[in-house]
């Protein structure tokens, strides 16, 4: 296991994630969704039991605009803006759902040109209102390949 340090711009939000082996041998999403394009996310999915945060955590502030059906809130720090990645919510709906995700970009000493970049076609596939199961469906997939 490898522990990997981040944090937001500003430093307000401070968190470790553990994985398995090197980042580096991991799929990191490339997502061309208009909230991923628009924050330059390179998103990581991880078990949530893997994060820890060491500050700001209680800070970070959500936008919970996912296509319509509001299950996924986007997170980012209050004070810098830096988007830092993704949590789920909306209670009993997919409570089930057993990762998040981090946004690569806040962590730090990490070489993105040397990333497994995987695109991610959000546009097409979750652009507009979408069902929760073709999305869970295919999150769910890049999990399992990552264990």
């Amino acid at each position: 296991m490898t522990i990997y340090s981040g944090n937001c711009h500003c430093g307000l939000v401070k968190f470790t994630i553990t994985l398995p082996g090197s980042i580096y041998d991991h799929n990191v999403a490339s997502c061309n969704c208009s909230h991923c394009t628009r924050n330059g996310s390179l998103l990581i999915y991880f078990p949530t039991k893997e994060i820890k945060y060491y500050s700001g955590e209680a800070d970070l502030k959500g936008y919970s605009a996912s296509f319509g059906t509001k299950e996924v809130e986007h997170m980012f720090c209050p004070q810098c803006g830096s988007s830092t990645g993704w949590k789920c919510i909306e209670p009993g709906r997919i409570d089930d759902l057993p990762f998040e995700a981090v946004n690569v970009r806040m962590l730090n000493n990490i070489d993105v040109e040397k990333l497994k970049l995987e695109p991610l076609d959000g546009l097409t596939e979750l652009g507009g209102e979408y069902e929760l199961g073709k999305w869970y469906e295919k999150i769910q997939e890049k999990a399992e390949k990552e264990v």
